[in-house]
């Protein structure tokens, strides 16, 4: 298990090293088309040279999306190498995440890798055809007798 608050005073010289799952709960993500959480599993390293401490490891999830179009859950794989530094000062030009009175918290930094690397609109498939906008049926699944040539008013 990946601990919540990593102390980063009085480091060791060989660094640190963790690997295992972080339990996040669907309801960690403000996007609403994340339907559930199968795994999630975090590999890092933390080495210090010099005065920087260096990141680099790996982010696996294992989750299921509600698709854009016909709202049916689908599995979304992601893996996402890491290589970052751990900074004092949160600036937006730098590459790197923010530690605070040498307290890296990996957890946020999960949430926010997860939430960046997710779809604008996640598909279950590129030929999904989605919900009909009269009966709601799902036309990936069966055809509906509604009307094709449908206007909105």
């Amino acid at each position: 298990m990946i601990p919540k608050v990593i102390s980063l005073s009085n480091f060791p010289k060989k660094g640190l090293y963790f690997k295992g799952d972080v339990p996040l709960s669907v309801e960690s993500f403000q996007k609403g088309y994340v339907h559930s959480i199968n795994s999630i599993v975090l590999e890092i390293e933390i080495k210090k040279v010099e005065k920087i401490f260096i990141l680099k490891g790996y982010l696996e999830e294992k989750i299921s999306l509600f698709c854009s179009r016909c709202l049916e859950p689908f599995p979304f794989n992601l893996k996402i190498d890491i290589f970052h530094r751990l900074e004092e000062n949160e600036d937006p030009e730098v590459d790197a995440f923010f530690i605070e009175n040498e307290i890296f918290k990996p957890y946020d930094m999960v949430y926010e890798l997860i939430d960046i690397n997710l779809p604008m609109k996640p598909l279950c498939s590129e030929n999904c055809k989605g919900l009909c906008p009269l009966c709601g049926g799902n036309l990936n699944i069966e055809g509906c007798d509604c009307p094709k040539n449908y206007k909105r008013s």
